[in-house]
């Protein structure tokens, strides 16, 4: 986006100078042609926009640029539509600060009616609540502040719009605990209220992003397992919209169609969920920072993203994976894994692998988690399919007289003390304790894959639960 001096002069600007820089901005185009006039038009129109002072200019400038032949353009149109909620917010925002209780409740609707294109904007949200509390409509007030409060890093955003502000007001959730304790008389049953609104907030989220994606790739085209790895860390925000735009993919492709896994890293911050061959699982793959995804070894593109971005990320996945789909597997994979006593006995075969590629393949088996609940510090309260272990080493098994095979009997209790001791040796290294270690264990999977360590193509991959896991665990 061009710089048209708008921000730099931002503090001490008003309508009519903006206006000024504007057509000086547009004429000076001219001197390039009709394209670069239009060009400037739009970004007239998202500057203004983005300053957030003058909403009524914003939304003129984009009625000019939208006459312009280029917006028939997707870009165009994209940008279009962002300074038009953007100068829309602002005001609906001004509106509600009117001394008019016509014009506040004018500002409201409009406001409301916005809110489907911006659900996970906190400064709405916590704009309606206020209004919404001030009017006496009380479950609306506490519905929206509910949703600042509950769902992944909205608390935070919003402490970011009040960056200048004087402080002293009530944040949403001392509005919210007030509301409920206004309406119960203590604050018994509070936590488990968060937690199903987040729960029902991010189903709707998925169902969302699910129903806007593409059709699934039909059966009959399927022609291997796809495993995709999500590296990932419970203090990473922009985890967040990897994470759940993956869950959107386990539900559209479950296994053995896709299998998911997350591989968890001390990235930014200390994860509990880490151990030493989720990190060395990263390590192979030349990676240093999360979010970072590989669909059968392939590395996907930037997954970094929060609430709003769920929806394009899956779709980014989706194409990646359904052209994976459609390509032959090259080996075959058989699985078993059970408790018999206090021991986990595990069996691997591949066959039908290229002869050609034996020297550079390697059989990988890792035990995942299928669903650990644990609140993490970037709001998100599930995480899928947790690697817990990789049995004989993030580096795998060779090829040995032709054949690629792993058998394994150990005890159980085994996974629990080595990720134990892994966590206890991190803490120790950095004068750092874990406020809660997610160790339960209830219930796992095997999953295998064979992948060429060349070209780190993953040939086809498997998954099977591991039997008799419940009486183990406890």
């Amino acid at each position: 986006m061009a710089n048209i001096g708008l921000q730099s002069q931002c503090p001490r600007l008003n309508e009519s100078a903006a206006r000024g820089i504007v057509r000086d901005y547009v004429d000076m185009a001219g001197m390039w042609g009709d394209r670069l006039v239009s060009q400037a038009r739009l970004n007239s129109a998202v500057s203004v926009a983005m300053i957030r002072r003058f909403p009524e200019l914003a939304l003129e400038l984009a009625d000019v640029a939208a006459k312009e032949d280029s917006s028939s353009r997707e870009s165009w149109q994209e940008a279009l539509a962002f300074a038009r909620e953007q100068a829309a917010l602002d005001l609906g925002l001004k509106g509600l600060k009117s001394k008019d209780a016509e014009v506040q409740q004018k500002a409201f609707e409009a406001l409301q009616g916005l809110l489907p294109k911006q659900r996970y904007n906190p400064e709405l949200l916590d704009a309606l609540a206020i209004y919404a509390d001030k009017t006496n409509q009380k479950p609306l007030a506490k519905e929206y502040f509910a949703d600042i409060v509950a769902l992944p890093l909205l608390e935070g955003m919003w402490q970011q719009t009040r960056s200048g502000q004087p402080p002293g007001d009530p944040t949403p959730r001392e509005r919210l605990l007030k509301l409920w304790e206004d309406e119960h008389g203590n604050l018994d049953g509070f936590d488990q209220f968060l937690t199903e609104t987040h729960a029902r907030r991010l189903t709707e989220l998925l169902e969302q992003a699910q129903q806007s994606g593409p059709p699934p790739v039909p059966a009959d085209e399927q022609q291997r397992t796809v495993l995709v790895e999500l590296f990932t860390g419970t203090s990473c925000p922009p985890c967040v919209g990897a994470d759940l735009a993956l869950s959107v993919l386990r539900k559209v492709y479950p296994a053995p169609q896709a299998i998911v896994l997350q591989f968890h890293q001390h990235a930014p911050g200390p994860d509990p969920l880490t151990n030493l061959d989720s990190e060395d699982r990263l390590t192979y793959y030349e990676g240093s920072a999360t979010p970072m995804g590989a669909v059968d070894g392939s590395l996907l593109p930037a997954l970094g993203g929060v609430l709003h971005h769920v929806d394009r990320l899956y779709k980014s996945v989706r194409t990646v994976v359904d052209e994976r789909l459609k390509t032959p597997a090259k080996a075959k994979l058989t699985l078993s894994a059970k408790i018999e006593g206090e021991e986990l006995v595990v069996e691997a075969v591949a066959t039908d692998f290229p002869e050609d590629q034996a020297p550079q393949l390697r059989l990988r088996l890792a035990v995942a988690e299928n669903r650990v609940n644990f609140t993490a510090p970037n709001g998100l309260r599930e995480h899928e399919f947790v690697v817990r272990e990789m049995l004989g080493g993030a580096k795998g098994t060779g090829v040995k007289s032709g054949r690629l095979t792993y058998s394994l009997r150990m005890p159980f209790a085994d996974i629990k003390q080595h990720l134990t001791d892994y966590l206890a040796q991190f803490e120790s290294g950095r004068d750092y304790t874990f406020l809660v270690k997610p160790l339960k264990l209830q219930e796992l999977s095997l999953v295998g894959w064979v992948q060429n360590d060349e070209t780190r193509e993953v040939l086809n991959a498997a998954l099977t639960p591991v039997e008799g896991i419940s009486a183990a665990a406890e």
